[in-house]
């Protein structure tokens, strides 16, 4: 049997002044910005900042484990004008070395890029070469962990076709609170 992590509630811890009992949780807030530069082969390079949708998470395990991975979620904050949403998403996932290293060299060993453009299935990148610098997470913590940290990332790759894909300037933030609501039945 698999277990499942969870991410919002973990316990009943309080009733509530209208008789609803409450759950205690974390309100993951973690945000990258940056410039992103995305260019498909033989077309102009287009450049611009990392959208609303840039963010950061750091998965776990089972057992409440962080796994040691940094996923990150990257897009530009300007939409298609075709679609109205981000003309391309990039998910990159970096392994740092047991126990958090703060500094990490990223290559293909250790980072994995995918490019998706808008509506098309996900294209892995090689090549990958940058920098992550993280401080202030606690690896060891298991289960409603706050998370604040900083830190700074850059990262370049090309995609199978010549595409090329650079963040350069990343600034990383996590601010995470407590969470505590209320769960009413009407």
């Amino acid at each position: 049997m698999r277990a499942i992590p969870l991410f919002v509630a973990s316990s009943v811890f309080a009733l509530g002044c209208n008789s609803c009992p409450t759950i205690q949780g974390i309100k993951q807030d973690r945000t990258v910005t940056g410039r992103l530069t995305y260019q498909l082969a033989g077309a102009d390079p287009t450049t611009g900042d990392i959208g609303p949708l840039g963010s950061f998470v750091l998965p776990r395990d089972g057992s409440g484990t962080y796994t040691g991975d940094v996923d990150f979620g990257l897009a530009p904050a300007e939409p298609s004008p075709v679609t109205g949403r981000p003309a391309f998403a990039a998910r990159l996932v970096v392994h740092v070395a047991p126990g958090g290293a703060s500094e990490t060299d990223l290559s293909d060993d250790n980072a994995i890029l995918t490019v998706s453009l808008s509506g098309a299935p996900p294209i892995a990148y090689h090549g990958v070469s940058g920098h992550l610098s993280l401080r202030g997470i606690d690896w060891t913590c298991q289960f409603l962990c706050l998370v604040r940290a900083s830190g700074t990332l850059t990262v370049s790759a090309a995609g199978p076709n010549q595409e090329v894909f650079a963040l350069s300037a990343g600034t990383l933030v996590a601010a995470d609170s407590e969470d505590d609501r209320q769960i009413c039945q009407d």
